[in-house]
């Protein structure tokens, strides 16, 4: 996982979010899909960087890995839902809520929003 330092989205959030990117497999039409650019990942969802976006309302199920230092790597798996787009001049893409997580993911995804949230 690659920690990314700058702020695409400076906007204020209810829920603590994390700034990483990592590889994210989300499955819905009956196909699974690679993307290689998240952003703003909390216990809520995920901003997804790409210029193919699903249509909001798409739902399906994911899966990512997180991994901090010497820690090992956990696989974060569940249920999501498109929820926006967002046109930017750089790194356009799609938000998704997470509507359900196993509850080991849950835990180990907080883990590591609770200890990487800034202060």
């Amino acid at each position: 996982m690659r920690e990314k330092t700058d702020n695409l989205n400076k906007e204020k959030r209810h829920y603590g979010r994390v700034h990483f990117l990592t590889d994210l497999v989300l499955t819905f039409g009956g196909k699974s899909h690679r993307y290689d650019e998240t952003w703003d990942i909390s216990m809520e969802g995920v901003f997804v960087i790409s210029d193919l976006r699903p249509p909001v309302g798409t739902e399906g199920t994911f899966s990512f890995n997180l991994a901090f230092g010497d820690s090992p790597e956990v696989n974060i798996n569940g249920k999501f839902k498109v929820v926006n787009w967002q046109e930017r001049e750089s790194n356009p893409g799609f938000g998704i809520n997470f509507t359900d997580v196993d509850s080991d993911s849950s835990l180990e995804l907080y883990k590591v929003i609770r200890y990487n949230t800034p202060d």
